[in-house]
């Protein structure tokens, strides 16, 4: 899957010094943390993602070896068609990096919605503002509690972590 189509409306991310490591115990704990929620109407998926063609040639071109997937977790909520969230961890040097990101995919999105125009600025009204910010909070909340079970069996502060969110819902 590429990301290229894509547009981040809201992110989050944590860099945890020491971590390294424990990324796959992150996300089962995170996966058990959603399943656990019993969020309706979604899908959750692994998947391999990239950001595109383009950027695979420049990391090639570039020596970079065009190494730019990335295994991600994905879930979409069927009630909110076109926004999805991928989720992720892994290990950057003795680091693990967490985050996701709430994106916007117009190609998801009915030819209908897209003919009358609503996918233009993805708008939503007062009751998928409502379900965008239920669904949202509740995987936040589960990648955050994952973190922190993770960060406390390894005698880490997760109160160090900044847990607010970027975008137009900033969750904290």
């Amino acid at each position: 899957m590429s990301l290229k189509s894509q547009n981040i409306k809201e992110r989050w991310f944590a860099a945890i010094g020491g971590a390294n490591g424990e990324s796959e115990k992150v996300l089962r704990a995170f996966m058990s943390g959603v399943q656990a929620a019993g969020i309706p109407e979604i899908e959750v998926g692994s998947q391999s993602v990239s950001v595109g063609l383009g950027s695979k040639l420049k990391g090639i071109f570039s020596g970079g070896g065009g190494s730019q997937n990335r295994g991600m977790i994905v879930i979409a909520n069927k009630s909110l068609p076109g926004w999805l969230i991928y989720a992720g961890a892994r290990d950057y040097g003795k680091q693990l990096l967490v985050s996701w990101y709430l994106v916007t995919e117009v190609r998801k999105v009915s030819r209908w919605a897209r003919t009358i125009g609503t996918v233009a600025n993805m708008e939503l009204d007062i009751f998928k503002t409502e379900e965008l910010s239920a669904f949202v909070t509740i995987v936040h909340e589960s990648l955050k509690d994952a973190v922190k079970q993770v960060m406390n069996e390894m005698n880490l502060d997760f109160t160090k972590v900044d847990t607010h969110t970027r975008g137009f819902l900033n969750i904290s």
